[in-house]
């Protein structure tokens, strides 16, 4: 059960930070991934994961979307580890886990994530449902691509390989 005022917290000041970042990266996928990890949090932990900890990683971890996209994932650590009204909740030492598992999150990652709430969140973000892989692919190659004169074929190259990575 994740501490009522964290949530409070996180949904007033967090989330709606989600608007900003196009269809792609919503208020929607956040809430997902949010979702997809607490889930993750209980199948795996076996009450050893920290939800309040799992809570947080997921809000934040693409925070970083306010910035350049090729470095979200260091950019969100960053924003989550200069927060520091997360020391309400979190030592310090929880809060670097928590840093490092927003940057291990990314699909590309050239590594594996450090932790297993990296791992978490990680596999959270990669929502493999057909539907919701389609959209977003689809929804981030119209917010970034064909506004940019890309053509048609570009965009379903892109469609495809992501298709293609999250299946394989």
């Amino acid at each position: 059960m994740v501490n009522p005022e964290l949530k409070a917290f996180i949904e007033a000041e967090i989330i709606p930070e989600y608007k900003n970042f196009g269809r792609s990266h919503n208020v929607e996928h956040v809430r997902r991934v949010i979702s997809n990890s607490l889930e993750l949090a209980k199948f795996l932990g076996d009450g050893k994961i920290d939800e309040d900890m799992a809570y947080a990683i997921a809000a934040y971890h693409d925070l970083g979307m306010s910035g350049p996209r090729e470095i979200h994932h260091i950019t969100s650590g960053k924003i989550l580890m200069e927060d520091s009204r997360l020391r309400k909740w979190f030592s310090p030492e929880q809060i670097q886990v928590m840093k490092e598992a927003v940057e291990d999150h990314r699909a590309s990652s050239d590594h594996a994530p450090r932790s297993v709430y990296g791992r978490i969140v990680a596999e959270a973000d990669r929502d493999l449902e057909p539907d919701v892989v389609f959209t977003r692919a689809i929804e981030y190659g119209l917010e970034h691509y064909l506004c940019q004169a890309h053509g048609r074929e570009i965009q379903l190259q892109r469609i495809h390989h992501t298709v293609d990575t999250r299946l394989h």
